[in-house]
Parts: structure tokens; sequence; C-alpha cells
């Protein structure tokens, strides 16, 4: 995996808070809001935790990243995703993501 700085401070509160909520932070009792747990529990994402929150994460921020198109293209150039599909719009790559089957590639590259 590529050296980066990550953190969850470039996220918005409502994908933070439905992020946190899909990988476990709503079963538990927790002293730290949902922000400072997400750090803890995810410090960087893998691809334990995109497979997941795979449908929260595409939901909550890829449909409307500027970025998913990037993704989607890259999923097609490695030959994943529904065959055939080309989406155009912010709807259609977030339709092409959730057909995408949750391999490790996939979890790689989202």
């Amino acid at each position: 995996m590529p050296r980066y700085r990550f953190s969850w401070d470039a996220f918005s509160d409502e994908v933070v808070n439905a992020l946190a909520d899909a990988y476990g932070y709503a079963d538990r009792r927790n002293e730290l809001g949902p922000r400072e747990w997400l750090t803890k529990a995810a410090a960087r994402p893998d691809e334990v935790f995109v497979a997941a929150t795979k449908t929260v994460l595409i939901d909550s921020w890829l449909a409307h990243y500027p970025g998913a198109q990037a993704v989607v293209e890259d999923l097609i150039l490695r030959g994943l995703g529904p065959a055939n599909r080309r989406p155009r719009s912010a709807s259609g790559y977030a339709g092409f993501l959730h057909d995408t089957r949750n391999t490790a590639n996939f979890r790689r590259i989202v």
C-alpha cells in the first residue's frame, strides 16, 4: 500500500458518522465521538475496512466524491466491475461500484 498521510478530518461529519456506525461504533458504548473512534479503529482504511463498509462507503462518500470517475475508470481498466458498462454520471458511478464484486482488487483500488 502506498504511504500517504491519511486523516478522517478530510471527511464530513455525515460520512464519518455513517462509516463509524457501519464499522461497529454503534454497537459499543464509547466515550469517544465517531471521528475519534474511527481514527483509532481504522487509522488508515484498509481492505478489511472497505470490505466491511462497502455499501456505506459508496453511498455516503463515493457517490458524491469528484474522484469517483477515476476509481471507476481504474476498475474498468483492470477488468473489474460489470462488463460493458461505462457510467458517465455520479449515480452511474455509484451503481457501477455497487455492482462490482467486493474482491481484494476492488478493495485495494477503493
